[in-house]
C-alpha cells in the first residue's frame, strides 16, 4: 500500500486561508495588553474594550470587521456556486461560518453605551442566562457565540465522519474541549455570585476559538495523503512474445515434440536444432 499527495482546489486553499485570518483577527483583544485601561482583564468582558467613547475602540472594532468579513468570503468560496464539500456537518459548519460573520460585524457595529462601575451615570446592566433580552449587543454576541460553536463541532464531526479536515480530530478536539471547558466557567461565573474571574474564562474562551479557526484553515489548505493501492503486474515489466520474420526458424514439429515430451513409442525425440521456443502471452 502506498500513498500519493493530493492537494486541494485553489478556492479550498483560498478559503482555508480566509478561515485562519478570519482567527487572527479575531484574537484582536490580545492589544489591551500594550496599552493601560481601567478594565481589568481577570474580571471584564471582552465587549467593554470596543464600548463608546472607550480609547482604542477603533482597533478592536477593526479586528472584528475584518474577521467577519474573512469569514464571510470564506464561507462564499465554499458553498458558490456549488458546495466543495459532501456531507451534511461539513456544509453545515460552512454555513455557521457565514452565521457567525454576518454577527460579528452586527456585535462590532452596535456595540453598548457605557461600562457599569467605569463610567458614570452608567446604569447597572441585567445579566442571567437570557441578558441578550436587554441588549441588542447580547444578542448579536450571543448569536455570534452559538454560531462558531455550531461550526467547530459540525467540522468536527465531519473530520470523523467524512475523513476530511484530520487535524481536527487530534489538536482540533483538544482545543474544542478546552473552548467548553472555559465556556462552561464563564457562564458559572456570570450567574454565581463570587469572585470566580469571569474575564480569564471569556479570554481563555476566544482564544481557543482563533486557535481552533487558524486549525481549520490548515486543515482545509493542507494536501491530504490518500492511500494507492497496486498489483504486481503494476510493478513488474511486461514481456511481450518476440515472434521470428523468417519461417526458416521455426520448428518443424509440435511444440512438446520440440521441447523433449515423449511420443506415443515411449522415446524422446532429439530436439531439433534450431527451435524456436513456443510463445507465451
Amino acid at each position: 500500500m502506498q500513498s500519493e499527495r493530493t492537494g486541494p482546489s485553489p478556492r479550498v486553499v483560498a478559503a482555508g486561508v480566509l478561515a485562519a485570518l478570519a482567527g487572527i483577527s479575531y484574537s484582536s483583544w490580545v492589544l489591551e495588553f500594550l496599552w493601560s485601561s481601567p478594565l481589568d482583564p481577570l474580571r471584564s468582558f471582552l465587549s467593554e474594550l470596543d464600548a463608546l467613547h472607550r480609547p482604542h475602540r477603533d482597533v478592536y472594532v477593526t479586528g472584528d470587521v475584518i474577521a467577519a468579513c474573512c469569514a464571510v468570503l470564506a464561507a462564499g468560496l465554499l458553498l458558490v456556486p456549488r458546495p466543495r464539500f459532501r456531507g451534511f456537518p461539513a456544509i453545515t459548519a460552512v454555513i455557521a461560518l457565514a452565521v457567525f460573520g454576518v454577527s460579528t460585524i452586527s456585535d462590532a457595529l452596535l456595540p453598548i453605551e457605557c461600562i457599569p462601575g467605569v463610567d458614570p451615570g452608567c446604569p447597572s446592566e441585567p445579566s442571567g442566562l437570557f441578558p441578550q433580552l436587554h441588549h441588542i449587543h447580547a444578542l448579536t454576541s450571543t448569536l455570534a457565540v452559538v454560531s462558531i460553536f455550531t461550526v467547530m463541532i459540525a467540522a468536527t464531526v465531519a473530520a470523523y465522519r467524512d475523513k476530511i479536515w484530520r487535524p481536527l480530530k487530534t489538536v482540533g478536539t483538544v482545543v474544542l474541549g478546552v473552548i467548553g471547558v472555559s465556556t462552561a466557567w464563564m457562564l458559572a461565573a456570570d450567574n454565581l455570585g463570587g469572585d470566580f474571574v469571569l474575564g480569564l474564562a471569556q479570554r481563555i474562551q476566544v482564544g481557543g476559538m482563533t486557535v481552533w479557526l487558524v486549525i481549520w484553515g490548515v486543515a482545509m489548505s493542507a494536501p491530504v495523503l490518500r492511500p494507492v493501492r497496486w498489483t504486481i503486474g503494476d510493478r513488474l515489466p511486461r514481456y511481450r512474445p518476440v515472434l521470428h520474420a523468417n519461417p526458416r526458424w521455426l520448428p518443424r514439429t509440435s511444440p512438446q515434440s520440440a521441447y523433449g515430451a515423449t511420443s506415443s513409442s515411449g522415446s524422446v525425440p532429439r530436439r531439433r536444432r534450431g527451435a524456436t521456443p513456443p510463445a507465451r502471452w
